[in-house]
């Protein structure tokens, strides 16, 4: 290795763990500029929290993509000329996907009896208190904020393949759950989270192209989020 690429693996070493610090920092700090102009977060209305986290989403998102900017923008003209191609090429493994999620998925509820993950029965509480916003974020924002945050940047960081794979499902599958746990059974649910993001993670690596995965991963949260609405709707 020259020092031209030292460099550069220097340079993607701190451009993944500044898009992961913005993503955790900002994530974890949500109430905080609310506070900072006397805001009490319990007195707003549904309507009113649920329009702010998502601005809030936005700004994250935008921070993440100005960091990653020049990259992000190569990619995207690049996924618009060969989306075809990359469509053949890739989606044959979201039926991999849901394959071991629902495998995965009928093992863990055999072992807990018949539970489901902590962080599904949010999302279906949150449905019923406010759907639009429910909706917005699990489709329009989480496919794209996700993927720059544990695929993109995570790559910046780890180079090897199988271990970058490795670590982003494992990372991601946890986010889903370990914040939401309430008993040590909930942590098996780890499992069918991260099933996603090893297979999101393997098409970025074959692909190169981060809106590849990005468009898996809107693909397969408008679908199960739009039966999610359905059975909202029908109630």
């Amino acid at each position: 290795m020259n020092f031209e690429e030292m460099k550069q693996d220097i340079k993607n070493i701190f451009l993944g763990l500044a898009i992961f610090l913005v993503y955790y920092i900002l994530s974890n700090t949500m109430i905080v500029p609310l506070n900072l102009i006397g805001i009490n977060v319990e007195n707003m209305s549904t309507i009113a929290k649920s329009i702010y986290i998502i601005v809030y989403q936005f700004i994250i998102l935008g921070i993440i993509i100005f960091l990653g900017r020049k990259e992000i923008k190569t990619n995207l003209e690049q996924f618009k000329n060969e989306k075809n191609n990359y469509f053949k090429k890739y989606f044959k493994y979201w039926f991999l996907l849901i394959g071991l999620m629902m495998l995965s998925n009928y093992i863990v509820m055999m072992i807990t009896q018949g539970g489901i993950a902590e962080n599904e029965q949010s999302i279906r509480d949150m449905f019923q208190i406010s759907p639009i916003y429910t909706y917005i974020a699990g489709v329009v924002i989480a496919p794209f904020l996700e993927e720059f945050v544990f695929r993109f940047g995570i790559r910046k960081i780890i180079g090897n393949d199988v271990i970058f794979i490795i670590i982003s499902g494992l990372i991601f599958g946890s986010m889903h759950v370990i914040s939401s746990a309430e008993v040590l059974s909930d942590y098996l649910y780890i499992i069918p989270y991260a099933i996603p993001g090893f297979i999101f993670a393997y098409i970025y690596v074959k692909s190169k192209n981060i809106f590849t995965s990005i468009s898996m991963h809107l693909f397969h949260n408008g679908l199960l989020m739009s039966l999610q609405f359905l059975i909202f709707l029908l109630g």
